[in-house]
């Protein structure tokens, strides 16, 4: 999960100082209830995982490794089976070197559906049984499973979400300056800037061009707003070039954002500006933005911290264009099956339902998001995990994931030939003809199509 492994390692730099201190289908409203009976019951245990050991290999730590753990735990004590979670620094690494060894893990949390898809056209994976399958279609709205299925199959269990479709303010700043909720459009978002910069604000809005990948998460969420849920399939697959006018349309508007120097401050120091100076720029103790993207993830470190600042912020949607229906941008981790040892399956089965879920929430310190929709709101520690979980849950099928981490290596990446590469070249552009946004949709064009291993 990129995503979550660089919003980390950001707040680890902002943390050096404080963070307030020093520095994928269709269009329909998105559902809200369950259709089907949620499986809560663990598997039965049977003399077959009495004493049967097995491993989970995954990326978490420190309490996200104690509440996988502890899932494990409550597993082996209804079966009788003997679980062991085993943090690995790169999972990726690990599986890449130990599976084809037939060293490997017997389950694995690994981000989907790219990675997942990956293990399982290389013929590594098992895909879920019957009941597990039954468990995730009765947890999870249904997009959640396509995510893991490749050509028919399902293979994996939703464990954990990050939204993506997240911005953050400071409640303090808003009001001082007489605006006392978030704005709910992208209209409000462009006026309310407007406003805060009259209050004495310099950067309304902190641009993190510095560190791309903000800009291409900027762009994903304007394109699923403007374009739609199946316009964005066909861009994430690239079955839709870049050329096209939808992604013409999608950089207009986001250029009406980027090039208000009232709203986003100087473009110069937008395109330069890191994520952890963007942070910095809003729950400062002299803040000069109000308003900052940012995934799902840093929830956690705000509500650690304790300084002033951070106990004023705030998270909200990211703002509908033009009347737009709530949707999503969101990266996904699964639990997968490696082997074929009698407690997989049934391991995988307890993992989807509601009681396996709430461990994970649940857990003193778990920044865990499950998007299983029968674990209530009062099982998360936070007030800001409860949020991101309540909004990720009421969008239904109305989620999608990180187009760039569905994106081959060489375009999703951070390379010349990139999208972020390509985007933040519009942020740098000195100035905005009729000719400079063909110029980035040829540039974006090119490089995705000398881009070869598209998912279909």
């Amino acid at each position: 999960m990129r995503h979550r492994v660089r919003v980390v390692a950001a707040l680890a730099a902002v943390a050096v100082t404080g963070l307030t201190g020093c520095t994928h289908g269709s269009n329909a409203p998105p559902a809200t209830g369950t259709s089907a009976a949620p499986s809560t019951a663990a598997p039965a245990a049977t003399g077959d995982l009495v004493g049967d050991a097995f491993t989970v290999l995954g990326p978490w730590t420190g309490a996200d490794q104690s509440a996988m753990q502890a899932v494990v735990t409550r597993f082996d004590r209804d079966t009788g089976a003997h679980g062991r979670y085993v943090a690995a620094s790169d999972e990726t690494e690990a599986l890449s070197t130990d599976v084809p060894s037939g060293i490997g893990p017997d389950v694995a949390i690994v981000s989907g559906p790219a990675e997942l898809a990956s293990y399982v056209n290389a013929d590594e994976l098992q895909p879920l049984d019957a009941n597990a399958q039954k468990a995730v279609a009765a947890n999870f709205a249904g997009e959640w499973a396509a995510l893991s299925t490749v050509d028919g199959a399902v293979f994996g269990v939703p464990v954990n979400a990050t939204d993506e479709s997240v911005l953050w303010d400071d409640s303090a700043t808003l009001k001082a300056a007489g605006l006392p909720n978030p704005p709910a459009s992208w209209a409000e978002l462009i006026s309310d800037g407007q406003q805060l910069s009259h209050s004495g604000l310099v950067a309304p809005v902190a641009l993190a061009g510095g560190d791309a990948w903000t800009l291409t998460d900027w762009f994903e969420n304007v394109y699923l707003r403007t374009a739609g849920l199946q316009a964005y399939d066909r861009l994430s697959t690239h079955q839709t070039a870049w050329t096209d006018p939808s992604v013409k349309r999608a950089l207009k508007v986001l250029l009406k954002l980027e090039r208000a120097a009232s709203v986003v401050g100087p473009a110069s120091e937008a395109a330069i500006r890191s994520y952890p100076r963007s942070l910095g720029a809003v729950f400062d103790s002299k803040p000069i933005s109000a308003f900052v993207y940012g995934p799902g993830s840093i929830a956690t470190a705000l509500a650690a911290d304790k300084d002033a600042a951070a106990a004023t912020a705030q998270l909200f949607a990211f703002p509908s264009i033009d009347g737009s229906t709530p949707v999503a941008e969101v990266s996904a981790q699964y639990a997968v099956g490696f082997s074929t040892d009698p407690a997989v399956q049934p391991f995988l089965h307890f993992l989807a339902t509601p009681e396996a879920a709430r461990i994970l929430v649940g857990t003193s310190g778990s920044d865990l998001v499950s998007p299983n929709r029968d674990v209530a709101p009062s099982a998360y520690a936070s007030e800001l995990t409860r949020q991101l979980a309540q909004q990720l849950t009421q969008l239904g099928d109305a989620v999608r994931p990180d187009l760039s981490e569905l994106a081959p290596p060489p375009f999703g990446g951070t390379g010349r030939h990139s999208e972020q590469a390509d985007l933040r070249r519009l942020l740098l552009a000195k100035r905005i003809t009729k000719h400079t946004i063909a110029n980035v949709q040829q540039r974006l064009e090119q490089d995705a199509a000398a881009t070869t291993g598209w998912p279909s």
